[in-house]
């Protein structure tokens, strides 16, 4: 079965190279690095592997979004199975051959392995950092974060290998959304009945970041990234999606009253999540104990970041629905 690799990258240069040698088993595998006009030196990088990787092309994207950049690849995909790389991981050996062979062994239109996380720098804020991506009382309980069990169907899967026929029937990615876009085509695939499942003896290493301003900005824009799509496009989340953003406004709420009461026990209200900080801390507990004791705060930090994020992209998107059923009644685009 022939298969299309496609990489979305942007400032990649200190991560392409081990990315695409870890997967990339024949060299004549087609190979699309699909790049948002980097600035550092990743098409260098790109270039210099060309020699070993035949099938290896630079496709410009400038756009600069992980959508357009997935569209782009797809446009030029000649393989009948499209597997999604992120420039960030390293896949374990046969991870193509592994989910193709999981397609078909399983009916499946979409296949996927599980995502563990390790630190770009091993300091002990990246290690913590790292730790909580996998941790269930951090991020909730995605099947592909968790592991574990058998082969199963499930909502969504990370980075993703399709059919191409099914991709391109879903209609691609959304690239109105510039994060989301996995779990937005994810949905669409749903509807039109394609089976999605999770492999979880294939595991992919995701470098993750490891500096505090880093983390706090992204974390922020995941949450933006649930919030405006929910709103403005009809995109459906799961339940774990939007829990943070109900534990802030409640949150808020407890706060106002305590204001209003001009007592602080309606704050008192808010002591079971000292348990969930207490319980992330006791799962990382197998990471030392430097990351133990930081991990409440990184879990607090995220679920406020991720939350307030998610309550600010409900309001701009609520804002932008309003204005685009204004001026373009008639229209029947949802974002």
């Amino acid at each position: 079965m022939s298969v299309t690799l496609i990489v979305p990258a942007y400032n990649e240069a200190a991560f392409i190279s081990d990315c695409l040698v870890s997967v990339v088993p024949d060299p004549q595998t087609q190979v699309l690095v699909v790049d948002g006009r980097s600035t550092d030196a990743t098409r260098d990088v790109v270039t210099g592997l060309m020699p070993r990787f035949p099938g290896l092309r630079l496709l410009d994207n400038p756009r600069r979004t992980a959508a357009s950049a997935m569209n782009l690849g797809l446009a030029h995909a000649t393989g009948r199975v499209i597997v999604r790389l992120d420039a960030h991981s390293v896949y374990p050996p046969g991870y193509v051959a592994r989910l193709t062979s999981a397609l078909r062994e399983h009916d499946a239109d979409v296949a996927g392995g599980v995502w563990v996380a390790r630190p770009r720098r091993r300091t002990a804020l990246g290690r913590a950092i790292a730790a909580s991506i996998t941790n269930p009382w951090v991020m909730g309980n995605a099947a592909y974060r968790a592991g574990g069990g058998g082969v199963r169907v499930v909502d969504t899967v990370p980075f993703g290998c399709w059919h191409a026929e099914t991709l391109r029937r879903a209609g691609g990615f959304n690239e109105d959304l510039r994060r989301s876009q996995d779990y937005d085509l994810s949905q669409r695939l749903r509807r039109i009945g394609a089976k999605i499942i999770l492999v979880p003896d294939v595991v992919i290493e995701y470098r993750a970041r490891s500096g505090l301003w880093e983390n706090v900005r992204h974390n922020a824009r995941n949450g933006y990234w649930v919030g405006y799509p929910l709103v403005a496009c009809g995109v459906r989340f799961a339940v774990r999606h939007l829990i943070p953003a109900i534990a802030c406004l409640a949150g808020l709420a407890l706060a106002a009253a305590s204001v209003a009461a001009a007592s602080p026990w309606p704050l008192a209200l808010a002591a079971p999540y000292l348990v969930v900080l207490v319980l992330s801390a006791v799962a990382a507990a197998r990471d030392g104990l430097a990351v133990a004791l930081l991990l409440p705060l990184i879990t607090a930090a995220t679920h406020l970041l991720y939350g307030g994020g998610t309550l600010v992209g409900l309001l701009r998107g609520a804002l932008s629905r309003l204005r685009r059923t204004a001026t373009l009644p008639a229209q029947g685009r949802t974002c």
